[in-house]
């Protein structure tokens, strides 16, 4: 995926290393999310969303020695099959506020994030927060004595 914008390039890369870490979390192979596992969660999406806010608050850049400028995002990371349905969760709403901020009228631009996009993110971003304050926190952990294990172990 190729884009134009410098900041959606560097907010994107940071949404993808949670993503990264979460395929790499201890809590894929159980049916709950851990403590040190959720931390990371919490404190990578609090900076996603503080990343966010200052390039809300930049001025836009006029760059017109260096733009336009593509930036090569790659593929989406695919996201792999666990036992842990609430991390599929969480990584499948965060490809989808990726994918959605990387191909939005802001990826076009030099630079920042317009209104809509900014209000699309955010919204992106609480929706995986609810899910966690209002479903994650409430119903974890499950018990599957029957249907536990049923995936390959990831992670490694």
């Amino acid at each position: 995926m190729q884009i134009l914008s410098q900041d959606i390039t560097f907010l994107v890369k940071r949404a993808r290393v949670l993503r990264a870490e979460m395929t790499k979390a201890v809590s894929n192979n159980t049916n709950f999310i851990s403590g040190p596992d959720r931390i990371r969660i919490d404190s990578y999406l609090k900076a996603l969303k503080d990343f966010k806010g200052w390039i809300v608050s930049q001025p836009f850049m006029d760059l017109p020695k260096t733009s336009p400028k593509q930036y090569d995002l790659g593929p989406s990371p695919i996201v792999p099959e666990m036992e842990n349905m609430d991390s599929m969760v969480i990584l499948e709403l965060m490809k989808t506020a990726e994918e959605e901020v990387a191909l939005s009228q802001s990826g076009q631009m030099t630079s920042g994030l317009i209104e809509q996009d900014a209000d699309r993110w955010d919204k992106n971003i609480l929706k995986v927060e609810k899910f966690l304050t209002e479903y994650v926190d409430s119903n974890s952990p499950l018990d599957r004595p029957d249907s536990a294990f049923v995936n390959p172990v990831v992670g490694l």
